[in-house]
């Protein structure tokens, strides 16, 4: 059992989602109160140290923390900061499975593997899509270019 860890980017993406994502609480405040006022200063304070707690603190946890490994016919998956979590799926139970990108994973060149079975759903994120073919070749039995029985 050797436990896997998402690629360093999937770091990147997140902080990079969340400077998207802080420029919208930044242009509101900006817009509604008055420059250097009392109000937009402890507004624009608070917004900003929500983003330096996630971008220092929190997503740096939350990468250490991930993990995935295949252990006997069971795909096992941990992680978490302030609630730890552990899945486990049977991989003969798996039913579906399928790589998913988004546009910031195929700025850096990641993707994810999504897996669904008979009560639970797994998403294994922070993959490079050579190692997500093959695990997904594990997990399914089948190569990922496998083409439908109707053709």
């Amino acid at each position: 059992m050797t436990a896997h860890k998402p690629d360093k980017r999937l770091l990147t993406i997140w902080r990079a989602s969340l400077a998207l994502l802080v420029l919208i609480p930044a242009f509101i405040i900006s817009l509604i109160f008055e420059i250097m006022g009392t109000l937009w200063l402890i507004l624009t304070g608070a917004w900003l140290l929500v983003f330096l707690v996630f971008y220092i603190w929190y997503f740096p946890f939350a990468y250490q923390s991930r993990s995935f490994y295949i252990e006997g016919n069971q795909i096992f998956q941990t992680g978490g900061v302030i609630y730890k979590y552990s899945q486990c799926l049977p991989i003969a139970n798996i039913q579906y499975a399928t790589i998913i990108t988004s546009p910031f994973d195929r700025l850096f060149g990641l993707c994810a593997l999504s897996i669904v079975a008979p009560g639970g759903r797994m998403t294994i994120s922070g993959l490079r899509p050579g190692s997500a073919r093959e695990l997904l070749e594990i997990l399914t039995g089948y190569p990922e270019d496998t083409k439908s029985i109707d053709n």
